[in-house]
């Protein structure tokens, strides 16, 4: 009987993310091409007699942790009379737009199925995630992706060249960013930002014609606003401008960025063009297609 494994949960970056309008549930409708990316979190499962969540990090060791959620939801659902100690080492930023917090709900799900022996598919334990936030769903499967509705419609795509990828941390912006930070984000959104979906139209046929990615079709909402909802920071885009980085782009609701590396770009080049800016950091990852193994 399995007792003691690890799984990785992986970040993830938008390669577009259209905001189409307000819903009547007070929540927005999305077009976006969400795409897994090698920077992770290790999640270690361990039987128990009750359910125990502990990280690295000393103030997300609250049962507010989305990994104790959706261990009670999953535990509650099955009627699971035994628990698991969870202990996630944390290496994703927090609230920084690459979905940290959903990643490590999905990867709870699926590494409890696993250590409890379930038999749950993805698209039960998919209905479960949608419980626990919007972008859980496409964690469940990772990869490429075109996520729509509130972000719990997820339609796999055609797996994608592996790209590597530069990320960008203003640190400044991490260390004060709040809990609410998305819906502070939200909050600054007019109809002059809705958009019709038309941007990832575009790079979805693009990947259906040529199975490759057009960086020039990237796009995100939330570009144009990221000065005002982290407006104790410069903006960035001009500071990346100034050492020649001219290609970046919105992880989320940000604050994180990132920069897709081209086959003929020095991606180390470019780590030392956005480590000369004072109070940034960048790391290199590339795709991932395949989270979990069979």
């Amino acid at each position: 009987m399995l007792k003691l494994f690890k799984l990785n949960s992986y970040a993830k970056i938008n390669l577009t993310l259209e905001i189409l309008g307000k819903r009547e549930d007070g929540f927005h409708e999305i077009s976006s091409v969400f795409q897994t990316i090698s920077l992770h979190d290790i999640l270690h499962f361990q039987k128990d007699s009750e359910l125990v969540v502990e990280t690295n990090l000393e103030n997300l060791n609250t049962q507010d942790n989305l990994v104790y959620r959706a261990g009670k939801l999953l535990k509650d659902f099955m009627n699971v009379k035994f628990g698991a100690k969870i202990f996630v080492d944390k290496n994703i930023p927090v609230a920084a737009g690459l979905g940290g917090g959903s990643s490590n709900a999905a990867t709870t799900l699926i590494g409890l199925n696993k250590l409890w022996n379930l038999n749950l598919n993805l698209e039960q334990l998919a209905c479960l995630g949608s419980q626990l936030g919007s972008d859980v769903s496409f964690f469940l499967y990772g990869g490429t992706a075109h996520v729509s509705g509130k972000g719990e419609i997820v339609s796999k795509l055609p797996s994608l060249n592996q790209m590597k990828v530069i990320l960008i941390f203003p640190n400044n912006c991490l260390s004060t960013v709040k809990k609410n930070k998305t819906a502070l984000a939200y909050s600054f959104l007019n109809e002059k930002n809705y958009t019709n979906g038309q941007n990832t139209d575009n790079l979805l046929e693009s990947i259906y014609k040529t199975n490759r990615i057009d960086c020039s079709k990237f796009f995100n909402s939330f570009q144009d606003i990221y000065p005002k909802v982290f407006n104790d920071y410069l903006n960035p885009f001009n500071l990346l401008n100034q050492q020649g980085v001219m290609k970046c782009y919105v992880s989320g609701a940000g604050p994180a960025l990132f920069i897709p590396i081209c086959d003929n770009e020095d991606q180390y080049d470019m780590i030392r063009k956005v480590n000369k800016i004072c109070g940034f950091s960048a790391i290199s990852t590339f795709f991932i297609q395949e989270c979990f193994d069979e």
